[in-house]
């Protein structure tokens, strides 16, 4: 199994704003998948 790559698409131009919601999307689902991993 390949380990997972989190990307934020740094190629595309979005708002400061909308690329924090991305990165605390990508930890909160990391997140996740740790919880599940370890149980």
């Amino acid at each position: 199994m390949r380990p997972a790559i989190l990307d934020t698409d740094c190629r595309a131009s979005v708002s400061r704003k909308t690329a924090r919601g991305k990165l605390r999307a990508l930890g909160a689902g990391a997140e996740i998948i740790r919880k599940e991993l370890s149980a």
